[in-house]
């Protein structure tokens, strides 16, 4: 019987990366710009942990598309010789007529955007003065309105009182838990959030708290940071973003998998393929949760396997590297530290042993898969 991911949704949600890393503050976003390496070295090690993977890979290789245009990807896969050597072309690079497949590896972080309420200046708060703070996505068939005001001011403290009569699901009213009732101190540069989750009930995390202390999905957060106390707090805005860029990645990814299919076997399309077409373009996607319905059809009409590595493979790996190499692990989390660096290898083998290969599933039917090399091919089974 094979593995199945059990935790899927039909819907977008902030990654459990993100989730994570939040709690890091600006440290965090030094996390996020590493998230894409983190993602390729896993890959890359799952490559390295099969010999016959390892001997026919070449990392970021640009393969020629039919247009004439080439495109580089992370880790292209080829037929060798029968002393299992790479073939060459005139002009001594690897012939691409033996390439056999190819693996892109993509991911969408969180984009955290100024919120219109405060796009032009800070939201101003003096002592006993209200802000109603209104949020109404297109997913929630009803809007929730939360009353913000400033309680009390005191050097570089403030206190904030948060009030909700109808933070949950209208038939949920007669519960206790539908009124929001938070007073909480917050100083300058410090953060409160005020989130929505799966079930569309709102949380506030106060500033000791964090984003990780919720159990739930968060499909909505707006951070409120008090920038500054003059006589009056003011507050910046921002709002969470699930991944608006993912349209684009899978665009991108859906061209270079056509380009170069029409190079290599003379189809654009993988309905067109024949068995006997030796060549699998392989997508493997990190941050699922960002990537909407229309991107994910995008590539799944036109890349032959849609592979999603789960976060927390990618939470589980930034935390070994940490407790490895303490606070300078992120110079660690690179293709060349994988290749030259033995703990590297190390912690990337362990995270894939402890997983048992469940690395990643398929994007579709949610089964855990594994990338063979077999008779000069590549084959995605079960696993």
């Amino acid at each position: 019987m094979s593995m199945k991911f059990n935790d899927s949704r039909d819907f977008e949600y902030l990654s459990d990366v993100y989730v994570y890393i939040e709690q890091f503050g600006k440290k965090g976003h030094q996390i996020g710009r590493k998230i894409g390496d983190m993602l390729e070295i896993v890959i890359m090690g799952y490559c390295h942990s099969s010999q016959d993977l390892l001997n026919s890979m070449q990392t970021e290789l640009s393969l020629e598309g039919f247009t004439g245009a080439k495109h580089k990807v992370e880790f292209s896969f080829f037929k060798l010789d029968k002393n299992g050597n790479f073939t060459v072309d005139k002009n001594d690079d690897i012939d691409q007529n033996n390439l056999i497949g190819f693996i892109e590896c993509k991911k969408v972080g969180v984009e955290v955007t100024v919120h219109a309420e405060t796009r032009y200046q800070d939201l101003q708060l003096g002592v006993n003065e209200a802000y109603q703070h209104n949020i109404n996505p297109r997913w929630l068939d009803r809007e929730i309105k939360i009353n913000i005001v400033c309680k009390k001011i005191s050097g570089n403290n403030a206190e904030i009182h948060i009030t909700s009569k109808n933070a949950n699901e209208e038939e949920s009213s007669k519960q206790k838990n539908n009124l929001i009732d938070e007073k909480f101190e917050i100083s300058v540069n410090k953060r409160f959030l005020i989130t929505l989750v799966e079930n569309g009930t709102v949380r506030i995390i106060k500033p000791e708290n964090k984003l990780i202390d919720l159990s739930e999905k968060v499909r909505l957060c707006h951070v409120f940071t008090l920038t500054k106390i003059q006589n009056k707090t003011f507050f910046k805005i921002e709002t969470c973003l699930t991944g608006p860029q993912t349209i684009e990645k899978a665009k991108q990814s859906a061209l270079v998998a056509l380009d170069v299919r029409k190079k290599r076997i003379g189809k654009w399309g993988k309905e067109e393929k024949k068995e006997t077409d030796n060549f699998t373009p392989i997508l493997v996607i990190g941050e699922v949760s960002h990537w909407e319905d229309k991107s994910r059809k995008v590539v799944t009409k036109t890349i032959d396997h849609n592979l999603v590595v789960p976060d927390y493979i990618i939470i589980e790996a930034f935390k070994k590297f940490h407790k490895k190499f303490g606070d300078d692990f992120l110079k660690f989390i690179s293709k060349d530290a994988l290749k030259t660096n033995k703990d590297v290898k190390t912690l990337i083998q362990e995270i894939i042993s402890e997983n048992k290969n469940a690395i990643f599933y398929d994007i579709e039917d949610l089964n855990f898969k594994k990338i063979s090399k077999i008779n000069n091919s590549l084959v995605i089974s079960n696993l």
